[in-house]
């Protein structure tokens, strides 16, 4: 593992601590805590997007994609999975 990584882990890990005390002592409005909660989670699907979608696009789904978006998406009978 590379020290790189290390240090990163790390600084993760401690945001979550402080961020854990700086709750626990300091008590937000429910619609600040509302607004910084949407905005991590949408930093976290924005990363997960830019994590999956090149690996997927490499993959051919981005033609699976352009089915969806435009109804051609096999709808399989009820009862039956579209991909066994």
């Amino acid at each position: 593992m590379s020290a790189l990584a290390v240090l990163w882990g790390a600084a993760v890990g401690a945001s979550l601590v402080a961020g854990a005390l700086i709750a626990v002592r300091l008590r937000l409005p429910e619609r600040a805590a509302a607004v910084a909660t949407t905005f991590g989670g949408g930093l976290l699907l924005a990363a997960l997007a830019f994590e999956l979608v090149p690996e997927a696009d490499e993959r051919g789904a981005l033609v699976d994609q352009r089915r969806l978006r435009s109804g051609h998406a096999r709808v399989p009978p009820r009862g039956r999975l579209a991909h066994p």
